[in-house]
C-alpha cells in the first residue's frame, strides 16, 4: 500500500511541475502574440484575465494537494472548484459552440484544443480531491 500511494504523490509531482511549465509557456506564448495580432482584434480582456487568475488559483490547489499543504480552507477550495470547472466549461462551449470562435471543430486547432482540456482533467480530480477528500489536512491547520 504504502508504494502504492508514493507512485501516486510521485504522479501528482511530477504533474505539478508539467502544469508549471505549460502556464509559463502559455504566458509567454500569449505575451509573444501579442506582438503579431492585428491591430483591428479587440483583445477579450474579461476572459484573458479570468484565464490568468484561474490558472494561477488551479496551480495553488493542485501544489496544496500535491504537498499535502493547507492553503486557505476547505470552503474556499470547494468554490474554487465550482468557478473553474464552470470557467472550463464556458471556455470548451464558447470555443465551439456559442460562435465566439472560428475554429471550425474538425480542425487541427480544435483536436489541440480538445488535446489541452484532456491534459488538463487531473488538475479538476487534484482540486477536487483536495476540497472534498482531505479532511485531515483542514483539520491539522
Amino acid at each position: 500500500m504504502h508504494s502504492e500511494s508514493y507512485k501516486y504523490q510521485r504522479f501528482w509531482k511530477i504533474y505539478f511541475w508539467v502544469l508549471v511549465a505549460l502556464y509559463l509557456l502559455a504566458v509567454w506564448g500569449y505575451v509573444a502574440a501579442k506582438s503579431v495580432v492585428p491591430l483591428d482584434v479587440e483583445p477579450n480582456w474579461f476572459g484573458t484575465v479570468f484565464s490568468i487568475v484561474s490558472g494561477l488559483v488551479a496551480l495553488l490547489g493542485v501544489f496544496g494537494y500535491t504537498y499535502r499543504k493547507a492553503v486557505g480552507g476547505e470552503k474556499l477550495w470547494r468554490l474554487a472548484f465550482f468557478v473553474l470547472a464552470v470557467g472550463a466549461i464556458y471556455s470548451l462551449l464558447s470555443t465551439f459552440w456559442l460562435g465566439e470562435a472560428t475554429i471550425p471543430i474538425y480542425s487541427i486547432s480544435a483536436v489541440l484544443i480538445m488535446a489541452v482540456f484532456v491534459a488538463f482533467i487531473p488538475q479538476y480530480i487534484a482540486i477536487y480531491l483536495y476540497a472534498w477528500k482531505t479532511g485531515r489536512l483542514w483539520q491539522e491547520s
